[in-house]
């Protein structure tokens, strides 16, 4: 096999793993927005009801909701994304072809973007869901999975039970894609990199060609 199908087949690889971790992001955030009746606790705040003791409740002043559906389509993006790359060059290994110059530019410039977009969908879970678990921790709670059990002060019917652990699951999707999306800009680079470097051997040897051309010409003028 030679180093294009090599690369070819890393980056099938890597498209797969990608997909399976895109199912990591789109399947427990909208369970989790199934439950929470479209409510976003990313960034959300709020206030402990003290009057409500015993049964302590928090008031709760929901995130953004675009906050919980950016993750969501990107990992919907990313699943058609990912599944066309999978078969598109899965054909080429089959056919022992390797894509063309203008096929790994726009695999790489699609990477890029890709990467950038999941970096940003990685903080936002993050660094919404930081600023949730403080806000338990602050109020009633000692840690931020006690949050399941806490009870909100609003009138529509919630169920927060496994919330925790969906945007844990949704987090460990998000980063792991994005290091996938990372790892395939690299790959992609690393193909056009290669047909820079074959493009100068050819002119190389081109050059070479005729040279030695004009050398037996000027021998065969002295003979």
């Amino acid at each position: 096999m030679s180093i294009g199908n090599i690369l070819l087949l890393s980056q099938v690889t890597i498209y797969v793993i990608t997909f399976l971790f895109s199912l990591f992001i789109v399947i427990p955030l909208t369970v989790y927005e199934a439950q929470f009746n479209g409510h976003c606790l990313l960034f959300a705040t709020g206030d402990l009801n003290v009057s409500s003791l015993p049964v302590e409740q928090l008031t709760v002043q929901w995130g953004d909701g675009g906050y919980c559906k950016y993750p969501i389509v990107m990992g919907i993006l990313a699943l058609p994304l990912s599944l066309f790359y999978i078969l598109w060059m899965s054909l080429h290994l089959f056919k022992d072809y390797d894509l063309s110059w203008l096929a790994s530019f726009v695999a790489l410039v699609t990477s890029v973007t890709a990467s950038f977009l999941m970096l940003v969908a990685g903080i936002i879970l993050t660094t919404g869901f930081k600023k949730w678990c403080d806000f338990l921790r602050r109020s009633i709670a000692s840690s931020c999975d006690v949050g399941e059990i806490v009870q909100f002060s609003i009138g529509e019917d919630i169920d927060k039970s496994g919330y925790y652990v969906e945007f844990g699951m949704a987090q460990f999707g998000t980063w792991l894609s994005w290091i996938c999306w990372v790892i395939q800009t690299g790959l992609a680079s690393i193909k056009l990199w290669r047909f820079h470097r074959q493009e100068n051997f050819f002119i190389s040897m081109k050059r070479e060609r005729t040279r030695l051309i004009q050398r037996m010409g000027n021998n065969n003028e002295v003979l």
